[in-house]
């Protein structure tokens, strides 16, 4: 035994790969796919079998309650009729002439109101031997055919006897009836109520999309069926009847092949007739077929697909080791351009990706040499520009000034003093906007460089531009900070934006206000206005921090400084009337505590710098 299994040993160590995967896959594998897979497919047909069987019974009990609940509804119609005084004295009623027989029978409408009223209902006929009554409308009087009628016969001499039949001479309408005889005291002669019941209402109420229904009567003939072929066929040519089981599914030859079906009983009230219902399911056992054979083709799939990877995973570990032989082979030869990827992630990827480091190390190493010398060059040239710029702001803004001191001097030899004092006045505004930077300011000296901006605007267009800064406690905004140009590009936007187009009377208030909260500056101008679509783009504008237009570029600077600075809860708001006025307030927070600000400052500085 011992040799027996060191020869199978031997000969299994002996095999290539590619078999050894096979004869594992057979012995692991097939095996327990094999078991796994017929324990589905009894799983799956016994569910599905279990599904269909709930679904047939289910629709048994519901047809069942509606044959039920129209056959007792039929009952209690003819319990009424049988005891209706008024028919009963029609029925019994001598009648001299026709004319009189009509009138009777218009005087009488309970039958017509009860067709009227219940839809179960297709027809009422009362048959009558009284030779003095006529057939019209409900009322029949028995001629030959109707008395040689079966179900004539069967209840002419039973009075009360209420019988079910099938009547294959009735109209399209129904081919159910409740017949009862009507007993009429001290006459010879008598009544028989027929109540047809509708076929239409049967077959809206009952019919089903997948569930076929056939309802017989006394083990005879079927009344109704969703194919309206089987109706009045004897149920045994229909299925075998001897091989119906009650209450239970079961299956049963029905339009020659196998069908799933539920047949039950139903006693009709006050009469000795029995109903058949019988549900079936042609879908069952075809549902439960198919199922078997998708479950066949998912375990051949089941067991063809490992077994194409096994092979498949035999061939690409052979090509592996081929590709890992050629480039060893380079790297002796001393090459050392190598694939740059193995695809693989076992033993033989690691094996390789450790061949791969020592190359790849050094033309790391190489290219991070190249790096940084382009990044020394980089940030040489980088300093350069820095240099050069702050070489040329240093110069621009000295000339700017220069020559502005130029023109006022020669102006004052040239007695223009108005004209000097506003290049002098143009000359400090210019060294503030360049000069400023993000640190903060006194709002005095604000105010003081708006008052220059201001003086010059009114030097340029005379009369037509005046203004007024206005305070209401001096004392309270004192010494009161404030990031620089805050102002100034909203008293511009009045200029521009309102004023430039106005050829007389245009004023610009600055009002500087304060609440138990706020500091609020209001910059109200008399110009042009704007209409409400123009103030909600503008609106939208400077409140959008990623909006990169050039228009109104100066209020949605002011915007997103005054957020980022003090908060979201300060900023501009705008009020606005075409060819009235404009209303720009500003709301910044009264009491600042200069530490947070502080701050908050060098975030502001590094955002909106960067």
């Amino acid at each position: 035994m011992k040799k027996l299994l060191e020869n199978i040993v031997r000969r299994i160590s002996g095999l290539k790969i590619m078999y050894k995967l096979l004869l594992v896959y057979v012995i692991i594998g097939t095996l327990p796919l094999t078991l796994l897979s017929s324990y589905m497919i009894y799983s799956t047909k016994k569910m599905i079998m279990a599904q269909h069987n709930n679904q047939v019974a289910a629709e048994n009990r519901r047809v069942r309650n509606i044959l039920f609940n129209t056959i007792y509804l039929a009952t209690n119609i003819s319990d009424s009729i049988l005891y209706d005084r008024d028919l009963i004295k029609l029925l019994k009623e001598n009648y001299a002439s026709e004319e009189a027989v009509y009138k009777a029978y218009r005087s009488y409408e309970a039958i017509d109101s009860i067709i009227k009223s219940y839809t179960e209902i297709s027809n009422i006929q009362i048959y009558v031997t009284n030779k003095t009554l006529i057939t019209s409308g409900s009322f029949v009087r028995v001629d030959g055919q109707t008395a040689s009628s079966n179900w004539y016969k069967e209840v002419k001499d039973s009075p009360g006897k209420l019988l079910w039949v099938y009547d294959d001479t009735a109209d399209a309408e129904s081919s159910l009836r409740l017949i009862r005889r009507m007993p009429l005291s001290n006459t010879k002669d008598y009544a028989i109520m027929s109540i047809s019941i509708s076929t239409n209402y049967m077959r809206f109420i009952i019919n089903s999309n997948s569930i076929n229904t056939i309802l017989g009567i006394d083990n005879a003939m079927s009344f109704y069926s969703n194919d309206y072929n089987e109706i009045g066929r004897p149920l045994k040519e229909l299925y075998q009847t001897g091989n119906i089981q009650l209450n239970t599914p079961y299956t049963l030859k029905y339009q020659g092949k196998d069908t799933l079906a539920y047949s039950t009983l139903q006693n009709a009230p006050k009469s000795k007739s029995v109903f058949q219902i019988t549900t079936f399911d042609p879908l069952a056992i075809s549902h439960v077929t198919e199922s078997i054979l998708l479950n066949i083709k998912v375990i051949l799939l089941s067991f063809m697909v490992p077994l194409l990877m096994i092979v498949g995973y035999s061939i690409a570990f052979n090509r592996r080791i081929l590709i890992l032989r050629r480039e060893m082979n380079k790297i002796a030869n001393g090459d050392f351009n190598i694939i740059d990827n193995f695809n693989s992630q076992d033993e033989l990827g690691e094996l390789f990706k450790d061949m791969q480091k020592t190359i790849l190390s050094i033309q790391q190493l190489n290219t991070k040499i190249y790096e940084d010398k382009l990044l020394r060059q980089k940030l040489l040239n980088y300093q350069q520009q820095m240099e050069f710029n702050l070489l040329t702001n240093q110069i621009n803004p000295h000339f700017l000034y220069n020559t502005l001191e130029t023109i006022r001097m020669q102006l004052s030899i040239n007695k223009e003093y108005d004209a000097a004092r506003i290049v002098k006045q143009l000359g400090k505004f210019m060294r503030h906007n360049i000069e400023a930077d993000n640190s903060l300011v006194l709002l005095s000296s604000e105010l003081e460089y708006i008052n220059i901006y201001m003086e010059i605007q009114h030097y340029r267009f005379g009369d037509r531009v005046n203004f007024q800064i206005t305070q209401d406690n001096e004392s309270a905004i004192k010494d009161y900070m404030i990031l620089p140009l805050l102002i100034q590009p909203i008293v511009e936007n009045a200029f521009v934006h309102g004023l430039e187009g106005k050829k007389a009377g245009g004023t610009v208030v600055i009002d500087i206000t304060s609440s138990e909260e706020y500091l609020i500056l209001s910059i109200t101008d008399n110009g042009l206005g704007m209409s409400e679509n123009t103030l909600n783009a503008l609106l939208i504008s400077i409140n959008d921090p990623g909006n990169k237009s050039k228009s109104h570029i100066g209020l949605h600077n002011v915007q997103q400084r005054i957020k980022l600075f003090y908060g979201e809860k300060y900023g501009l708001q705008i009020k606005t009337m075409e060819n009235q006025f404009t209303i720009i307030t500003v709301y910044l927070p009264l009491q600042v505590d200069y530490d947070t600000l502080i701050k908050n400052g060098g975030l502001y500085h590094e955002i909106y710098n960067s």
